[in-house]
């Protein structure tokens, strides 16, 4: 088996995308991934091997070799593209949740852990410098979120389903890829990270999305999914602008503006 650190002397193609790692293109078609230590707070490298290895080859890529510092070789989607933005129709995000719902059934084995949103938020706030959510209303996201989750019990979940990280073939066969967010968490955060992610409007695609992950679309599954992605809009203003004390890359101050925007308005 070929380790990715035999390949740091090669003169691999990069492939461009990718905020949070290396990523390059090596014969015959291998995604060669060296992983940046951009979060090391709350990166688990068991926990993605384990989700990835439970559904590589339908749900993601086929998975070569994973190292223990989170470097990986894996079967580059050559013939998937990403699909999703605001023009995505109600159909296709129903075909989406099936996906998802998929994804949220696998058994990753006991190396699997959990997302931990409210970690996350608490941490990302307290290393941001920037301009903070009023308090009052960044408890009530966050207590929001807590009765929301109480609706599913957690399911392994992608927790970043950007653009990028959700393709598609020409058969219309769907895949994700990046998992180094995965974990346990409810299954309205995918649901809600898809929407809002992709700027994804109206209630009618929202429960299109929710009926296809969930099997059902009631009025409190719609109340808890505006409740997960204002709470998600909090999380990542403050991811943003932690990762913009990191990295100093000014894509972050753009996340973090839109996001800031995002949580004032209303989610769908």
């Amino acid at each position: 088996m070929i380790s990715p650190s035999l390949f740091l002397d090669q003169n691999l193609k990069p492939i461009e995308g990718g905020l949070s790692n290396r990523i390059f293109l090596a014969p015959p078609n291998r995604l060669v991934r060296f992983k940046m230590q951009s979060d090391p707070h709350f990166y688990d490298p068991k926990s993605e091997e384990a989700i990835f290895k439970a559904g590589q080859g339908n749900l993601f890529p086929r998975l070569y070799i994973f190292e223990s510092n989170g470097d990986y070789i894996a079967e580059y989607l050559a013939g998937h593209h990403p699909f999703l933005g605001p023009d995505t129709d109600a159909a296709t995000l129903y075909d989406l949740g099936k996906r998802i719902k998929e994804l949220h059934e696998l058994k990753p084995g006991k190396d699997y852990g959990s997302f931990r949103p409210i970690d996350r938020l608490e941490y990302y706030k307290n290393g941001a410098k920037g301009k903070d959510i009023d308090e009052k209303a960044l408890q009530k996201a966050i207590d929001d979120y807590k009765e929301a989750e109480k609706a599913h019990a957690p399911f392994p979940s992608h927790n970043d389903m950007v653009r990028g990280n959700v393709l598609k073939d020409e058969k219309g066969n769907i895949k994700f890829i990046d998992l180094e967010f995965s974990g346990a968490c409810t299954p309205l955060f995918d649901v809600g990270s898809v929407l809002s992610e992709n700027g994804i409007k109206g209630e009618e695609k929202a429960r299109a999305l929710l009926e296809g992950t969930l099997g059902t679309a009631t009025e409190n599954d719609v109340v808890n999914l505006k409740r997960i992605i204002h709470f998600q809009d909090a999380l990542w203003y403050y991811w943003a602008l932690y990762r913009y004390q990191l990295d100093g890359l000014p894509i972050f101050l753009q996340i973090a503006e839109e996001k800031l925007k995002a949580f004032a308005s209303l989610p769908f």
